[in-house]
Parts: structure tokens; C-alpha cells; sequence
């Protein structure tokens, strides 16, 4: 049998500690650079960073990965940011910062995933489709910037254009995209300059 060790320090057990964190981070996701433990199943504008979005959409690649390149999620918002009206430019920037929670979740399947145990604001728990999350996560997101809800269908619109575009790009074996932390520092750059723009 074997012995289990002792923290020396607390006198706690470093296997229960263990099994403490590792609940934890099955109901968490730890945020980079802000440090943040964040439940994407219960998150709050205060649970929000710009540079966390930022770090995290620059490293998870479009496509599922079927791209002839790494093309991250950050490059790919700060596109569909180009083809809106600048009252909508954050929104553009934003539209799928979601996925800094939740990782990316092609199209197909985001509508046919579901969660189990999802709390409603009326206390009621549910199995709820992905998408729904997502939306939840993104009215977090607008409120900590102060951005109308819901999201423009203008930008819906401009990212279903960049979604052809990059359809096309991909055929052509043309669809590459910057080293992740140059996406990250495009992304914060373009952030600080719209700042003055409306929302």
C-alpha cells in the first residue's frame, strides 16, 4: 500500500489537495495573463480581460485546424472588424471572443453539443446547446464593455463573409495567418486604437 505524502508546511494531505485542484479545474479554466479561474458556465463581466482575449483567440486556430496554415481566431475577428460600420467595430472584434472560455467549436457541431447542468438566472438548471452558452458568455463580454446586446446582425453578416472568404483561401492553399504572438499584439493594438469609436 502505498504511503501518502504530507504537506509539511499545512499538515494537509497532498493527495486530497490534488484531488481539490483537479475539481476545480474541471470546473474552471484558467485565463492567461490575468491569472483568472473563470467557470464559463457561470461567468461575470469582472471574470473579463481584453488581454486575455486577446491572448487566447491569437492561439486557437480557425477551422478545426484545416487550414494550410496556423489562421488564428484573433486574425479572423479583426477581418470581420474591417467589413463593419465603426460603430460596430468592437462587436466585430468580438463576436466570437467566447471561444477564449470555451475553445473553438466548428459550426456543425456547436448546434448539436450540449451541457449538462447549466443554472438559468431563475435558479432553474437545464441540457442546453452550446450555442447558448456562447451566447451567454458574450452578453458577459458586452456588458464588461459596454457594447449593445444583442450583437449587430451586421456583423453577423460580415463574418459569414469572411467565413467564404476564408472557404475560398483554404481551396487555394492561401489561407496562412501571423505567428500567435503577433496576433495577440495586432489584436490589443487595433483594440486600443477603436477605443474612441462607438460601440
Amino acid at each position: 500500500m502505498m504511503k501518502q505524502a504530507t504537506n509539511h508546511t499545512t499538515g494537509q494531505n497532498r493527495a486530497g489537495d490534488t484531488r481539490v485542484f483537479a475539481t476545480k479545474l474541471n470546473q474552471q479554466v484558467r485565463m492567461y495573463p490575468s491569472g483568472l479561474m473563470v467557470d464559463p458556465m457561470d461567468i461575470s463581466p469582472d471574470d473579463i480581460t481584453i488581454e486575455d482575449l486577446a491572448h487566447h483567440l491569437s492561439l486557437i486556430c480557425r477551422w478545426n485546424g484545416g487550414v494550410p496554415g496556423f489562421y488564428s481566431v484573433a486574425e479572423h475577428s479583426l477581418r470581420v472588424a474591417s467589413k463593419v460600420d465603426r460603430r460596430h467595430a468592437k462587436w466585430a472584434m468580438l463576436h466570437d471572443a467566447a471561444e477564449a472560455y470555451l475553445g473553438h467549436i466548428t459550426r456543425p457541431v456547436k448546434s448539436r453539443t450540449f451541457y449538462n447542468g447549466y443554472t438559468f438566472e431563475d435558479g432553474s438548471n437545464d441540457i442546453v446547446p452550446a450555442n447558448v452558452i456562447e451566447l451567454e458568455i458574450l452578453k458577459a463580454i458586452g456588458e464588461k464593455f459596454g457594447l449593445c446586446w444583442p450583437i449587430p446582425d451586421e456583423v453577423w453578416a460580415a463574418d459569414d463573409i469572411r467565413l467564404a472568404e476564408e472557404d475560398e483561401l483554404i481551396k487555394e492553399h492561401k489561407l496562412n495567418g501571423n505567428m500567435p504572438t503577433n496576433a495577440e499584439r495586432f489584436f490589443i493594438n487595433a483594440w486600443d486604437r477603436i477605443q474612441t469609436w462607438g460601440s
